[in-house]
């Protein structure tokens, strides 16, 4: 697959869902039938949505090198945004799973929301597909001095081997009929924030974590992401 090919995969895989609800909202708003309240519902996507395409176009000038300057981080607690990121995928994609966060503290960090939202949308889009119906999926957040550990697993089938041996390479069909653009652009963007993501598959479940450097305000973060 050339660059170019490449990077309008990359862009219209991201695009797509924010676009989604966007659109979602509009035809809410132009229904004669919606409800006050639905109408309000209508407004708050198409605001909210609109926020997102900004934010995602931002980061995805980074992923593609069209851009000079890393967006401005902001200080945030990373189970918030986390459940926030987590809640958005679900409604937007029209799941009902349980959704469990566990942080060992909310101490605010300087993350970069675009960037850090373009890892948890993936990580959370596959979790939901691939979860069984009725199950759970985990978020658990751990900090330590120098990493912030962001977990997300799901209680799916094993990952074939196959599937496995080029997970993160661009373009790649996936068994279900997916893109395969999802994982790697989770992991440019991991880079962009100077971390990276493990992954585990088992029978009983798949974890995807993304692991970045811990940037506190008034801390020395010249080793870290703009």
């Amino acid at each position: 697959m050339d660059q170019e090919t490449l990077n309008s995969g990359i862009i219209l895989h991201e695009l797509a869902n924010v676009v989604m609800v966007i659109q979602t909202g509009a035809h809410i708003m132009a229904d004669e039938e919606a409800t006050p309240q639905q109408v309000y519902q209508g407004r708050m996507m198409m605001i909210k949505g609109t926020a997102r395409l900004t934010e995602t176009i931002s980061a995805l000038r980074v992923l593609l090198g069209r851009s000079e300057e890393m967006p401005k981080a902001v200080e945030t607690s990373v189970a918030k945004l986390s459940t926030d990121i987590a809640t958005d995928t679900s409604n937007w994609l029209g799941f009902s799973h349980k959704i469990n966060v566990a942080t060992d503290h909310e101490k605010p960090e300087l993350i970069v929301p675009g960037l850090f939202r373009l890892v948890m949308r993936n990580f959370m889009a596959n979790a939901l597909k691939y979860s069984p119906k009725g199950s759970v999926i985990d978020i658990r957040i751990r900090h330590s001095a120098k990493e912030t550990r962001v977990l997300v697993r799901n209680r799916g089938n094993k990952i074939p081997d196959a599937v496995r041996a080029c997970l993160f390479e661009p373009g790649r069909k996936t068994p279900s009929g997916g893109s395969g653009h999802g994982v790697h652009i989770a992991q440019l963007a991991a880079k962009a924030m100077r971390g990276r993501i493990n992954f585990v598959s088992q029978t009983k479940y798949t974890a995807f974590c993304l692991v970045i450097p811990t940037r506190r305000k008034g801390e020395d973060n010249s080793n870290c992401a703009a």
